[in-house]
């Protein structure tokens, strides 16, 4: 993918986010399904009641010891556990185990469209049942009547005016949980049922923008990267500067690159000048004799003309491994850089440690 495609296609990503954003914050301004938006009092029309007092409650049960009746014969039934179920779902499918017909008779059968709510660990959470099976005691049942819009009263339980209602009720630590006679407690609105269904229905289409919008800002990241990478391409190949070429006029590439080969034969003389010196000893008349600039790759690469190719030992003094013991550490000298200082794009030297000129040195070919 070009450059010029790949921004377009990032453009276009975080224009359309923004326009669903624009658009969901508009719906919300202007109160679309406002009846659960409002915030003085009730509209007319409108009741409240418990939970207690608008749904039947039940607690699920277990059989015990419950290993007794783990079976993985067909003959046996759905066993729903917590781990069945995330953050977000909203039907149970599918559960991992199921118990034998005899451990059921000591267990809460729940009906599929009934609800069951968490009631200890990650408590409060609702889900609605999409298969038969049984619950036991880290579960409450719900059954609903006729009067209450399943989807509503979804949307209700996990609205925060609900959860906000359970984590006052909970009882407990790091752990809690809620009991049957605490949870009816909890006081829900209820509008009329035709208007229930309009509050489930805006809910959905608002949702699913939401939905929308987080797929878009979940493709961002790649998008993103890939643009790094075109780009990076493209400045390496010239295609990014092949414009500005055009109505510039470029030095000749050889006196460039004669720049470069003198340049690392003064850094080579340099540092054997050093090695001399450290020894103690004069450098012979002929030392310099020694240097040979390295061959160049074989590489063929499609380049511009004013461009050319040079491999990594042609531009550098040398190439090697880090250090593959300890190294001294001190308060002053070269740094020490390491795998935990490397990040992504970019090497983070906060923390990094020093160590001496002679353990530098003692990686140096």
């Amino acid at each position: 993918m070009t450059v010029k495609k790949t921004q377009q296609t990032l453009n276009t990503t975080l224009e359309k986010a923004e326009q669903s954003l624009n658009g969901l914050e508009a719906a919300l301004v202007n109160n679309v399904g406002g009846s659960l938006l409002a915030n003085n009092g009730l509209p007319e029309g409108w009741g409240t009641g418990t939970l207690g007092e608008l749904v039947v409650v039940e607690r699920g049960s277990s059989p015990r010891p419950i290993k007794e009746y783990v079976t993985h014969d067909g003959s046996g039934v759905n066993w729903v556990k917590i781990g069945d179920t995330k953050e977000g779902q909203k039907f149970v499918t599918v559960t991992k185990e199921k118990i034998t017909e005899e451990g059921a008779l000591k267990s809460r059968f729940v009906d599929i469209g009934d609800f069951i709510l968490s009631n200890s660990m990650s408590f409060g959470r609702p889900y609605i049942m999409g298969i038969q099976g049984y619950i036991h005691d880290g579960w409450f049942a719900l059954r609903l009547p006729a009067q209450i819009e399943t989807n509503y009263f979804y949307y209700l339980l996990s609205s925060s005016y609900i959860k906000d209602q359970f984590d006052l009720l909970a009882v407990g630590g790091v752990v809690k949980n809620i009991s049957g006679e605490l949870v009816k407690k909890a006081v829900l609105p209820l509008p009329p049922l035709a208007e229930q269904t309009v509050i489930a229905q805006t809910l959905d289409t608002l949702l699913a923008q939401v939905d929308n919008i987080k797929t878009r800002l979940d493709a961002i990241p790649n998008i993103l990267k890939t643009f790094r990478q075109s780009v990076l391409a493209a400045a390496v190949s010239g295609k990014l500067t092949e414009e500005w070429r055009g109505e510039n006029e470029c030095e000749l590439v050889e006196l460039f690159v004669e720049e470069i080969k003198s340049a690392r034969f003064k850094l080579w003389r340099e540092t054997e000048l050093n090695k001399f010196k450290e020894k103690g000893k004069a450098p012979p008349k002929n030392f310099e004799a020694k240097y040979k600039y390295p061959e160049p790759g074989g590489n063929k690469l499609d380049l511009p003309k004013t461009w050319s190719v040079m491999s990594w030992n042609q531009i550098s003094m040398w190439i090697t491994y880090g250090f593959t013991k300890p190294m001294p550490h001190i308060e002053e000298g070269p740094l020490i850089i390491t795998a935990k200082n490397v990040r992504l794009n970019e090497v983070d030297l906060k923390g990094a440690h020093k160590t001496t000129e002679e353990a530098y040195n003692s990686l140096r070919p």
